[in-house]
Parts: structure tokens; C-alpha cells; sequence
């Protein structure tokens, strides 16, 4: 298939420029971090960076259906010299898709005629919500809990068939994707001297192999306890899909569905993180893990949870890593690829297990400089108070308040996403005082958070 550009080849040069797309700079092969590794270790490495390749391109096909088939025809007219379509291409590798928000939260689009639907790939059709939540309400009517546990589940894409709404399960419809990534992790494993990092891996390929939440759940719990110096994630976020939370908006439906013990859960996006854990970056990370419990005694509703009495928390791994690679939806830049991420999501089982959460900080993400967009935003007063390292400072909070409930976010409806980010910044603003007060900062520090987090 032919595609006709949606950008000029104005805005294309535009938008690649490093006002617009800041280069991220990954670790090589003769980065300091990756040469302090042995032998094993980069074997390791290099069989993870392959797993970390298939989950790319599952998530390319959930994203939008014509993703590879466009990432094709735009890479042979990139080879053949075409200055347009290198600068299409490298905006498609960096936005993981045809169609993209940018920084400024503009829609992009790169092909005409080929636009998102509020399902994405993830639903291979394209109707309106109020046609969804018929097919949804009808299957309910009819008492088809089991099919429709499948649907509204987070790890199937959903076909229409005669009228029919059918799901099929990950571990199935990318079947060969998976399998050749299960391959890699036991070919990773194969060479571990950490043992516990070896049995993650195993279990991780299982859970590839198999559609059972279960294994899914084990894996994740023995992630979120690794104390190693690689990193290895697979992540699944549900931001992306804005077609199954339409059901909360229906809210004698959402109460049928729960009367039932049916989980209305968004669906996953799929990518993958491989770093190296930074000693030094890890180590203030720990020094800060008093903005947990300080965060926590301000919360509201905070009598819906607890922390532990010691001042620590055991299910809460932070982490500085250096990275490789991300992949899939990890290293989407749309809004910009995220400073860190805090898994596994409160809708995994294992969570609902009472497994722990890790916290993995990207280094190489905050290492910019205010843009000149920010610089006209900002009153010139307050430039002076820009710091970058504040803007990590900002994210451990950020990032901490997600801990700190509500225990279920699926109980704040149909944009509960959003709301959970929200509710995560408002954390690392409204108790700034307090960890002044209790000198976590200063208040120089305090202030560089504040406009710093503004760019």
C-alpha cells in the first residue's frame, strides 16, 4: 500500500529538530556502565535486547494496524536517499506510530486518511461508544459473563464477527511475537550468575507462553523484589485505550458487570526497559524514602491503607538505571518517553496478591535543558531556579504518591488514568512544605521543583 504524507516536508525538518525531539542518548557498547560488566553479564544483555525487539513490534501492531506495513514503505523510500521520508522515519520511530500526541499535546498524524480509533488496535473495528457499550449491554443481558470477562479484560485484542464481539487473549494472537521472546529470556537466562534474576527470567518466558494471570502475577512479584545490577522490565500500562473505560460511564452497567465479578480493565500497552541499576542514582533514592511516609500521614482518605510503622517500605523498590533500550510503549516518545515508571499498575493481580512495587528511574531521560518555549513561558526572574536534577527530585515524589491509594483507582470511573496522574502531581506539589519542614529540601530546592516541573 501507497501512503501519502500528512506532514510537509517543512514540518517534517521541523519536528525533528532538537527544539521538538530531543535525542535520548542510550547506552552503547562502549558506555563506561556497559564495559564494567562481564562476560555473562553482556550475553545477558544481548539476548535481552532481542526479547526486547518482538514486544517492539507487538506493540506497533496494538497501536494502529497500518503501523508496520507504513514503517515498511517509509524506511525502502528512506533508504533510497528521500531527505522527506528519513525525517517521516524518524518520526515514526520516535512516536512508536502513525499517530501521536506531541509535547505540546498537538495531535500528529503522518499518513492522510489513517487515523486512531478510541479502541486503537486493540479493537479491530472503529464504532462509536455508545455502539460498544449496546454490544456490551446485550452480551450482559444475555448472561455471557465469561465472553464478556474477556473482553473488558487488559491482555486481549477484540474482533467484531457477525455482529459479535470476540476476544482473543495476547499469548495467542502474537503468538509467534512472544514465543521468539520467551526464546530469548531462556537464552538470557542460560548465562545469569544471579540466581533470583535466572528465575525471574524462566517464569517471565512462562508467562509469555501461557494465557494464565497467574503466571503473569508470579513473575511480576519476583521483578519487583530484584536487588541485581541489570534491569530487565516488561511493561504494561493501559493509558492508550479509551474504548473499554466507556463503560463506567454507564453506570447501571458498570454495577451488573461488578455484581458478576467482572473486571473492566483498559487494555494493556506492551514495551519493554533494559538498564543497568546506577549505585550512586539508587543510593538518594533510599535517602528519600521518608517522602513515603510523610506523603502518606497527609493523603486524604489515608485510613484505607498504611505504611509500615519502621519507616520503610519493603513493597517499594526505587531504582536508578542507566539504560540500553526501551521499547514498545516504554520508549514512545508522544508526550515525551516518562522520567520513571512505578509497576506493576494496581489493576495486575499481583498486586491484588499483596506483591510489591518497583520504581525504575531513567537517567538519561532528565539529562536536558530548558527549552526556548519554556524560557518564554517562564518570567526571567525564575529561570535562575531551573534545575534538571530537580525535576528528578519531582518525580520521586511524583512517583511515590502513586503508592499512597486508593487502593482500587477503578473506582474513580471512566477517566481514572488521568485522575491518577493528577492526583500524583498534586502529591509532589502540596506536600513540598512538609518535606521542607522535615528537611528532605531546602527551600531553594523546594522552588527549583516548582519551575523546574513547569517545563
Amino acid at each position: 500500500m501507497d501512503y501519502i504524507y500528512n506532514i510537509t516536508e517543512e514540518e517534517a525538518k521541523r519536528r525533528v529538530d532538537s527544539e521538538y525531539l530531543v535525542a535520548i542518548n542510550m547506552l552503547d557498547a562502549s558506555s563506561p556502565q556497559y564495559m564494567a560488566l562481564d562476560d555473562n553479564e553482556k550475553k545477558v544483555v544481548y539476548h535481552l535486547c532481542r526479547a526486547a525487539f518482538w514486544l517492539d513490534k507487538v506493540n506497533y501492531k496494538l497501536q494502529n494496524a497500518h503501523n508496520l506495513d507504513f514503517y515498511h514503505y517509509v524506511q525502502a523510500k528512506a533508504n533510497s536517499g528521500d531527505e522527506y521520508s528519513k525525517n517521516v522515519l524518524r518520526l515514526f520511530l520516535a512516536q512508536k506510530s502513525i499517530n501521536s500526541l506531541d509535547t505540546n499535546g498537538d495531535y500528529i498524524n503522518l499518513a492522510k486518511g489513517i487515523l486512531d480509533n478510541p479502541g486503537k488496535n486493540f479493537y479491530h473495528f472503529d464504532i462509536p461508544k455508545e455502539e460498544f457499550i449496546a454490544h456490551v449491554k446485550d452480551m450482559a443481558d444475555k448472561g455471557m459473563w465469561n465472553d464478556l470477562s474477556k473482553i473488558l479484560s487488559a491482555r486481549t485484542v477484540v474482533d467484531l464477527v457477525d455482529g459479535k464481539l470476540i476476544a482473543t487473549d495476547y499469548v495467542e494472537y502474537f503468538a509467534e511475537e512472544f514465543n521468539n521472546c520467551a526464546t530469548e529470556l531462556i537464552n538470557a537466562s542460560k548465562y545469569c550468575d544471579d540466581d533470583k534474576f535466572q528465575e525471574y527470567l524462566i517464569v517471565q518466558s512462562k508467562a509469555l507462553q501461557s494465557a494464565d494471570v497467574n503466571l503473569d502475577a508470579t513473575a511480576d512479584m519476583l521483578w519487583a523484589k530484584l536487588t541485581g545490577r541489570l534491569e530487565f522490565t516488561i511493561t504494561r500500562e493501559s493509558y492508550e485505550d479509551e474504548l473499554t473505560t466507556a463503560v463506567f460511564a454507564d453506570e447501571k452497567l458498570a454495577k451488573q458487570l461488578a455484581d458478576h465479578g467482572i473486571e473492566v480493565n483498559p487494555k494493556d500497552s506492551i514495551g519493554a526497559r533494559i538498564g543497568i541499576v546506577n549505585e550512586d542514582g539508587t543510593r538518594l533514592l533510599n535517602t528519600l524514602q521518608s517522602l513515603n511516609n510523610i506523603a502518606c500521614n497527609l493523603m486524604p482518605y489515608n485510613s484505607e491503607y498504611s505504611m509500615p510503622e519502621d519507616n520503610s517500605n519493603p513493597d517499594q523498590v526505587a531504582l536508578d538505571v542507566d539504560l540500553i533500550t526501551l521499547t514498545g510503549d516504554s520508549g514512545a516518545y508522544r508526550a515525551g518517553i516518562v522520567l520513571a515508571e512505578n509497576l506493576p499498575n494496581s489493576d495486575k493481580l499481583a498486586i491484588q496478591l499483596g506483591g510489591g512495587r518497583r520504581n525504575i528511574y531513567h537517567r538519561q531521560v532528565r539529562n536536558t535543558k530548558p527549552s526556548d518555549t519554556y524560557k518564554k513561558l517562564i518570567h526571567p526572574e525564575y529561570i535562575k531556579y531551573f534545575n534538571i536534577e530537580a525535576s528528578h527530585w519531582a518525580t520521586i515524589e511524583h512517583e511515590n504518591t502513586h503508592s499512597l491509594g486508593p487502593k482500587d483507582i477503578k473506582a474513580l470511573g471512566e477517566y481514572a488514568n488521568i485522575l491518577e496522574e493528577y492526583k500524583a502531581d498534586m502529591g509532589m506539589y502540596s506536600f513540598l512544605r512538609q518535606y521542607v519542614a522535615q528537611g528532605v529540601f531546602s527551600d531553594e530546592q523546594a522552588k527549583q521543583i516548582i519551575v523546574t516541573e513547569l517545563f
